[in-house]
Formats: C-alpha cells, structure tokens, sequence
C-alpha cells in the first residue's frame, strides 16, 4: 500500500486543471507519469521478475476502478441533468 501511495504523488500535478490551454495537457502527463510509477510499484511490491505482469494488474485495476466509478457518478449526473431540465 505504501508503494501505490508514493506513485500516486505525482496526481498533485491535476490542481493545475484550471489553466486554459495547458491544464489538459499536465493532468494526461501526471495520470501517465502516475501509471508509470504504479507499475514501477506493483513490480516492487509484488518481487515480479517482469515489467509485463506488472502492467498487466495495473490495467485491469485501472478498468475496474473506471467502472466501479462510472457506476457511481452516472446517477449523480443523470439526477443534476434531470434537475437542470426542470
């Protein structure tokens, strides 16, 4: 757990979503740097002798947290899209 949180540190970088042009561009660099930095982790963490299972994990959790996130926030929007229309 230690590890994951370490490479998650880079997501302090996504405050500066605000900027106009540049805030898209650094919060896509922070969220590679951070996956990059997960699999570095999960590698550690986990004493895989490869890069390839490693990112592997990282991608399925990553699909699964999307999922279980989009499951959560749908109805959230639908209600503030339903109430914004009346």
């Amino acid at each position: 757990l230690r590890t994951i949180g370490f490479s998650a540190a880079p997501g302090v970088l996504r405050i500066f979503n605000f900027i106009p042009i540049l805030g898209w561009l650094i919060s896509f660099a922070a969220s590679l740097w951070m996956l990059a930095a997960m699999v570095v982790a999960v590698r550690q963490a986990l004493d895989y002798s490869g890069t390839g299972k490693a990112l592997l994990v990282c991608v399925v959790s990553w699909v699964v947290a999307m999922i279980i996130q989009m499951a959560v926030l749908a109805p959230l929007f639908a209600g503030a899209a339903l109430v914004s229309a009346l």
